[in-house]
């Protein structure tokens, strides 16, 4: 299992959305990757 965590956002989700992307979480229309629907990852938002 791999876990990503991220803090700090305050509501910035065009920096989330950027995160997700560059981590292979979220594909170009920003809908999750088989990683993150498969539960294999793991986001959490501090």
């Amino acid at each position: 299992m791999r876990v990503v965590a991220l803090g700090d956002l305050h509501g910035n989700f065009p920096t989330l959305w950027r995160i997700l992307r560059a981590e292979g979480l979220a594909d170009a229309h920003l809908r999750p990757t088989e990683a993150l629907r498969s539960g294999q990852t793991h986001v959490v938002l501090l």
